[in-house]
C-alpha cells in the first residue's frame, strides 16, 4: 500500500499544482515546519533538489541572523506565490547530471526517472517567472554567494547583509550549521548530508553512469534542453 501511495503522490501534487495557493496550503497543512512563501517572508528560493538549496538558505541567515526564508519546497508554485506577494525571489540552477546525481545519492529511495522527469517539469514551469526573479548558478552560490546576494539587493530594492566567501569563517560557519542538522536529522550519514563529501562524490559517479544509459538518455537530453533554455532566458533579462 506504501508503495503504491508513493506513486500515486507525484501525480496528487501536480494536479495541486494547477492552483499554488492550494498547492501551498496542502504543503503547509501537511508539514507545519515547511518552509513554504507567505507574506512576510523575507525571501523566496527555488530549486531543483541537488542545486544549493540548504547552502543558499544558511548563507543568508548566516550574514542575516532573523532572516525569513522560504526554500526547499521544490515545485514552481513557490516562485509563483513570490511574484503574487511582491517578494524577492532566487532560482537556482544547476547542470541536471550534477543536480539529479546528487539527488539521488542523497535520497536513495528516489527513482532516478522519476528524478528527471520531475526537473525537466520545474524549470520548464520556471521559465515564466526568470524575468522577475535572480538566477544562481551552482558554482556561483556555493563560491561567490556574496554577489547573488548583490544582484538581490540590485533586482529588489532590498537591503540585504552580503555573504563574504573571501573570509573563511563565513562558509566553516555555514558548513557547521549544516553539519548540525545533520547529526540530528541524518544520523551522521555522509552519504546524505548536503555538503559535499568524499562518500557521495563515489556514489555519484556510479548514478551519474545511469543516468547516461540508453534507457534514461532521453529523459536526461529534455532535462539539458530545460536547462539551456534556463540560462539563455536569464542571461536575456539581464
Amino acid at each position: 500500500m506504501r508503495e503504491i501511495r508513493d506513486r500515486l503522490r507525484p501525480s496528487w501534487y501536480r494536479i495541486l499544482e494547477l492552483s499554488p495557493r492550494a498547492y501551498t496550503a496542502y504543503v503547509r497543512r501537511r508539514n507545519a515546519s515547511a518552509e513554504v512563501v507567505r507574506p512576510g517572508r523575507d525571501i523566496v528560493v527555488v530549486g531543483s533538489a541537488g542545486s544549493g538549496n540548504t547552502f543558499a538558505r544558511v548563507a543568508l541567515q548566516v550574514s542575516n541572523p532573523g532572516i525569513d526564508v522560504a526554500s526547499h519546497v521544490h515545485s514552481w508554485t513557490q516562485a509563483a506565490e513570490a511574484v503574487r506577494y511582491g517578494l524577492p525571489l532566487l532560482v537556482l540552477a544547476r547542470e541536471p547530471l550534477s543536480a539529479i546525481s546528487s539527488a539521488l545519492v542523497r535520497f536513495p529511495d528516489r527513482r532516478p526517472k522519476s528524478e528527471l522527469r520531475e526537473y525537466s517539469r520545474l524549470y520548464e514551469r520556471l521559465l515564466p517567472f526568470v524575468r522577475q526573479a535572480v538566477v544562481a548558478d551552482f558554482p556561483t552560490v556555493v563560491e561567490r554567494f556574496g554577489s547573488v546576494i548583490r544582484s538581490l539587493n540590485e533586482r529588489f530594492l532590498t537591503e540585504f547583509k552580503t555573504f563574504d566567501h573571501d573570509d573563511p569563517r563565513s562558509t566553516t560557519e555555514v558548513l557547521e550549521h549544516i553539519d548540525a542538522y545533520d547529526r540530528i536529522a541524518l544520523n551522521g550519514d555522509a552519504t546524505r548530508t548536503a555538503r559535499p563529501t568524499s562518500e557521495k562524490d563515489e556514489r555519484k559517479q556510479l548514478v551519474a553512469s545511469e543516468l547516461r544509459s540508453s534507457a534514461l538518455r532521453p529523459f536526461l537530453d529534455d532535462c539539458d534542453r530545460v536547462y539551456r533554455r534556463l540560462v539563455e532566458v536569464a542571461a536575456a533579462a539581464g
